[in-house]
């Protein structure tokens, strides 16, 4: 949620060996009982299943790889005989290929609900999440719904910034295959946050990842995503000190500032 995922998935997608496209809901199922039940502690449940309905509201997103048409995709969801992960790895193993790499990944944010199923569908995998700070996600939030000429809700962000909170500290279980990185450290320290990560991946530091505006990407085109042709700029870190008001960071202290303080932020 405004947390700089596409920033950091453009830069990952620079790398010589990881295909990092849009999102695509795969491996998320978009329920309002889920909330409920979230409210409730329950965990969601990702159906191995990939049904006809899920399938058909997430074509459009799958659609904006360029690797695919749609004759391409209803052939692949028919090879997979309706399963989940096997129509997964046809798709992101085709797209990997395609752009001559030898891994995928998925920026998904919403797969952060569902990682006790990823981690089962996917022995291997690995996670990144990335953490911001909320105060600058509220603004950040605030400022796009603004150009959609919708209103924000202080309450409804936090809920959303604190269940996800809640969710990467409850991951942190899968020791060593969940990497949790602060888009303010990303900022600050680019190179060398990369090289850690290049690290985890087990991979080698690709310097292009430094120059990932210089390369083609397969994003989608929004206003937020012409940022990603531009160079990092560290501004976007604690925006919120000059741009909220009083009343605002009061709610945020008292709505957040347990998640702040344990993500290690000033309260």
């Amino acid at each position: 949620m405004r947390s700089g995922t596409t920033l950091f998935s453009t830069i990952i997608d620079a790398h010589k060996n990881i295909a990092c496209g849009p999102e695509t809901e795969l491996f998320t199922i978009r329920k309002p009982l889920n909330d409920v039940l979230f409210k409730f502690k329950i965990t969601y449940v990702l159906n191995s299943r990939l049904e006809q309905q899920e399938f058909d509201r997430i074509k459009h997103r799958l659609l904006k790889f360029p690797h695919v048409n749609e004759k391409m995709l209803q052939q692949y969801y028919h090879e997979a005989n309706h399963k989940r992960k096997e129509f997964a790895n046809l798709f992101f193993n085709s797209y990997a290929s395609y752009k001559k790499k030898k891994r995928w990944a998925d920026k998904t944010p919403g797969n952060t609900f569902f990682i006790n199923d990823l981690a089962r569908l996917y022995p291997n995998a690995l996670f990144i999440h990335l953490v911001r700070d909320f105060r600058d996600v509220y603004l950040s939030l605030r400022k796009y719904q603004n150009s959609l000429n919708k209103s924000t809700n202080i309450f409804r962000a936090a809920y959303y910034w604190n269940r996800n909170g809640d969710l990467l500290k409850e991951a942190r279980k899968y020791t060593g295959r969940v990497y949790i990185l602060k888009y303010e450290d990303l900022l600050m320290d680019t190179e060398g946050q990369l090289i850690k990560i290049c690290r985890f991946l087990e991979e080698d530091f690709d310097a292009s990842c430094l120059k990932y505006y210089e390369v083609p990407h397969d994003k989608e085109n929004k206003d937020h995503v012409k940022l990603i042709k531009k160079p990092i700029v560290q501004k976007n870190i604690g925006k919120y000190k000059n741009e909220m008001n009083h009343i605002e960071k009061l709610l945020s202290k008292m709505l957040c500032g347990h998640l702040l303080k344990h993500f290690g932020y000033e309260v």
